[in-house]
């Protein structure tokens, strides 16, 4: 698959994911379209395509995502908005000082939910 193939399909999950919060979609709704997003971001290529998803950028730092209920979600939201930082390096895809903001705290949320998380080997 090519590279501006799964941009654009990345790109129309970014358009459902925006949808959804605008309709204050469920948890279920959202994680339907946020996990195949962040598995879709996986496969992009860094700085050769954010150029073709300008949507996707604003749909991973909705706050109707960064501040959902449910921590799944906000952990999505995370991995997705932590793709598109790497996709458009060297360029910044959020230019709002308070975007920003949004995404680290959420980055430091999703990162603190570490220390609840148990390991098999101790």
């Amino acid at each position: 698959m090519s590279n501006a193939k799964e941009a654009s399909e990345a790109e129309a999950l970014g358009t459902k994911v925006l949808n959804l919060c605008r309709k204050k979609a469920s948890e279920k709704d959202l994680l339907t379209v946020l996990e195949p997003l962040a598995m879709k971001l996986r496969e992009i290529n860094q700085s050769e395509d954010g150029g073709r998803m300008p949507k996707l950028a604003s749909a991973v730092t909705h706050q109707y995502v960064l501040k959902h209920q449910s921590s799944l979600v906000v952990a999505y939201a995370s991995a997705c908005a932590s793709e598109v930082f790497r996709i458009f390096a060297p360029e910044q895809p959020y230019e709002k000082e308070e975007t920003l903001r949004a995404v680290y705290e959420n980055f430091n949320q999703t990162l603190g939910w570490l220390k609840y998380a148990s390991s098999s080997s101790s």
